[in-house]
């Protein structure tokens, strides 16, 4: 919300602040977080509060900056209004002595001056540094330099010298040819019996036009200058009663510290360069001494706002030292308990539902409590009702992974039975002659399956126990038993290892069926 300010100096004061317009939207916020934390607001005492303008000092300081631009031409171009110097050093030299002048004079200061401080420019003090332009540097300067790739000739000579010999005959215009079994000499048709071929890139003339000059033999070096000046400002408080919320309200961006306060234009001390103006900052600043009765402890509270809409100051967090009680109850409960002391207060309440169905960082949840609580504080809960949330799932999660594993070893001996008994002989023939390749293939197919039935297993294994346990619907667990999978996961590889080590040996019958095989395809 930038706001231009006015240059003549307001008779603000702290009495005609309209100081309750803006206390109303922090008031309701205050009683927002109060109720979602649980806090009644009968037993909130808010005092008076202390009320005034707090004075902040800012200095500002103007310096002028020049920069030499250079733009190189192909060729000799005349330049005008400019001064044609003897050489591209001189006329660049000429040209920083040309800007230093001109930025040294009273006339670029009075204008850096008035720049900063018309009525549309005074922004820029929103900014720790701002550049402002001031136009273009009067002289201008340019010189003539010979091309050092052609030594100003527009003309190179071309490396391979105007041709090469003929890659066919190798220069001696007839080359063997072995056709027919025999080595006979045939003319060069590649060269027309020259030995010779012309450059593809000069024709044949051993020189190039030059790149880079154009071919025009030398270059035009123009240099002109430009003005700018930099304003740098600086914001601090000089006074000890109203530090924190000064330390808290200047930690914002520039900015909102300016469009957040009243200030005046800058009182310059144009003797000495760069010019030092003073500037006065004006920011309305209220600290409330609260006292809050709760779960029979009485915590007292320093609430502070500063800025025009009282929006800034160090009252946040203030609620941690209150629901305090309430996170140690969580931490040091067990089981349902924990999530039937969280339930009451909303804030915690709210935190269960990213156990049971979707997980909120931590900042949406201080954001969503207009910043009264700590980050720390919502992680406290949040790891303590995770920690109890693992603790009633780990026993369905556990039975669940043992029931896969029981039924991995049965679908092994399933299938090791099938293959070994009378649906053996009605199988194809095997590269090993015998059931081994099947009862490997078949394990190999059903192995996923059973993993991804294990996997779903304990999910819902998981949110079942955790439902009855909090009494509501869940649609998402903490956590699927990490160390069953990997017990699944080890069982299936040693299973898999075995039937590698023990495959039987082949045999001769195993050759004969395998040739009968090939013979049939």
């Amino acid at each position: 919300m930038s706001q231009t300010p006015t240059l003549t100096k307001p008779a603000l004061t702290a009495a005609n602040f309209d100081w309750d317009t803006v206390f109303g939207p922090v008031a309701d916020e205050l009683e927002f977080a109060m109720n979602m934390c649980g806090i009644d607001n009968d037993k909130v005492d808010a005092g008076i509060p202390a009320r005034a303008l707090m004075n902040l000092k800012g200095e500002v300081e103007l310096q002028v900056h020049w920069v030499r631009h250079r733009t190189i031409h192909n060729g000799f171009v005349e330049v005008s209004n400019s001064t044609r110097l003897g050489n591209a050093q001189a006329a660049a030299d000429a040209m920083t002595s040309a800007a230093k002048a001109q930025a040294s004079t009273d006339a670029t200061w009075q204008r850096l001056l008035h720049e900063a401080t018309r009525q549309d420019a005074f922004l820029v003090y929103r900014a720790p540094e701002t550049r402002i332009e001031l136009g273009r540097v009067g002289q201008r300067f340019y010189a003539f330099e010979h091309c050092t790739n052609c030594r100003g000739k527009g003309e190179i000579r071309c490396c391979m010298m105007g041709g090469a010999p003929c890659w066919q005959c190798h220069g001696k215009r007839q080359y063997k040819s072995y056709a027919g079994g025999s080595a006979v000499w045939v003319n060069c048709y590649q060269c027309d019996m020259t030995g010779w071929e012309p450059c593809p890139n000069c024709g044949g003339s051993k020189r190039l036009d030059c790149g880079s000059c154009a071919a025009t033999g030398g270059h035009t070096y123009d240099y002109s200058g430009g003005l700018h000046g930099i304003a740098s400002s600086q914001v601090a408080y000089a006074g000890t009663k109203y530090r924190p919320e000064a330390e808290a309200f200047l930690s914002r961006p520039r900015a909102e510290v300016m469009d957040n306060s009243f200030f005046y234009p800058p009182e310059w001390n144009t003797a000495t360069r760069p010019f030092i103006g003073a500037l006065t900052i004006r920011t309305p600043v209220q600290r409330i001494d609260t006292t809050i009765e709760h779960l029979g402890q009485t915590h007292k509270v320093v609430l502070s706002f500063a800025g025009r809409d009282l929006r800034w100051g160090p009252r946040m967090p203030f609620v941690d030292a209150v629901i305090e009680p309430y996170v140690q109850r969580i931490e040091r409960s067990a089981g349902p308990e924990a999530f039937k002391v969280a339930d009451e207060t909303a804030f915690a309440g709210s935190l269960i539902k990213d156990i049971t169905e979707k997980p909120t960082p931590p900042e949406a949840v201080v954001q969503a409590l207009k910043d009264t609580i700590s980050p720390r504080t919502v992680e406290r809960v949040t790891a303590a009702l995770n920690r109890e949330a693992s603790r009633l799932t780990r026993w369905p999660i556990g039975r669940a992974w043992l029931q896969a594993n029981l039924a991995a070893l049965g679908l092994w001996a399933a299938i090791a039975a099938l293959l070994g008994g009378s649906i053996r002989a009605a199988l194809p023939p095997s590269p090993t002659g015998d059931a081994y390749t099947h009862l490997m293939l078949a394990w190999m197919v059903l192995l996923p399956a059973l993993l991804v039935t294990a996997f779903y297993w304990s999910r819902r294994a998981a949110c079942r126990a955790l439902a009855e346990a909090l009494k509501q619907p869940v649609t998402r667990a903490p956590d699927f038993g990490g160390r069953g999978a990997l017990g699944t996961l080890g069982l299936v590889v040693i299973v898999t290892l075995a039937m590698i080590g023990f495959a039987p040996p082949s045999k001769s019958g195993t050759t004969v069926a395998r040739t009968s095989m090939e013979r049939t395809w």
